[in-house]
C-alpha cells in the first residue's frame, strides 16, 4: 500500500491510500465508513494515471464524504433528554417526559414522541429508563412494519411467511440463511 498522496479541491485536502495487486484487471476508488479514501489499482499502475483519474473523480468522492458527514450528524450520541429530536420514518418527533401516570410507557403524537415515568421511578437521572422506553418502542414499530413488509412479499411471491429476529450489529443491514430465516438489523 502506498500512503500520502493527496489531492486538493475547493480548499480542502483530501489524501488517500493507493492499494496494488497483481490480480487486479481495473481500477477502483473507495470511500469507507471511516472516511478513508482508498483506490485499488493493478500492479504497475503508473501514479500519475492514477492521480489524474482521482481528480477527475473528485466532486464524486467528495460527495461521498459529505454523506458520511451527514450520516455522522444522524448517528450522534443521544442524551434521551426533554426537546430531543428523534426520527420515525422521515418524520422528526420531539421528545416529551412527563411523569403523572402510575403505570409509565411511550406513545407517539402527530408531532412528538411522549414518554410517562412512573412517578416511583422519579429520580435524579432517568435517562437510562428513558432510553430503555425509546429503544424497546423502536423495536416494536420496525417488528411491526417489517413483517406487513414480509407478509405482503411473501404474498406476491407465493410464498410462506418466513419469521424474522431484529438484531443489533454494526455493518449489516440484514441477512438470510438456507432456512429462509431472516435477520435485519434494528441500529
Amino acid at each position: 500500500m502506498t500512503t500520502g498522496n493527496s489531492i486538493r479541491y475547493e480548499g480542502m485536502t483530501i489524501p488517500y491510500d493507493i492499494t496494488f495487486s497483481p490480480r487486479r484487471r481495473s481500477i477502483s476508488i473507495i470511500v469507507h465508513h471511516t472516511k478513508r479514501v482508498e483506490i485499488k489499482a493493478p500492479t504497475g499502475t503508473p501514479a500519475s494515471f492514477i492521480h489524474d483519474l482521482t481528480m477527475k473523480k473528485v466532486s464524486w468522492i467528495v460527495k461521498r464524504l459529505r454523506v458520511l458527514d451527514s450520516m455522522n450528524e444522524l448517528h450522534a450520541e443521544r442524551k434521551y433528554h426533554e426537546g430531543e429530536v428523534f426520527f420515525f420514518l422521515g418524520t422528526p418527533l420531539t421528545l416529551s417526559v412527563n411523569s403523572d401516570t402510575l403505570t409509565g410507557g411511550i406513545r407517539r403524537d402527530e408531532r412528538s414522541l411522549v414518554v410517562s415515568l412512573q412517578q416511583s421511578l422519579l429520580g435524579p437521572d432517568h435517562t437510562h429508563d428513558i432510553r430503555k422506553l425509546v429503544q424497546d418502542w423502536y423495536r416494536d414499530q420496525a417488528s411491526r412494519i417489517i413483517g406487513e413488509k414480509i407478509q405482503e412479499f411473501a404474498l406476491v411471491l407465493g410464498e410462506e411467511p418466513t419469521p424474522f429476529r431484529l438484531r443489533n450489529v454494526s455493518r449489516r443491514w440484514g441477512s438470510c440463511n438456507h432456512e429462509k430465516n431472516l435477520k435485519f438489523n434494528i441500529r
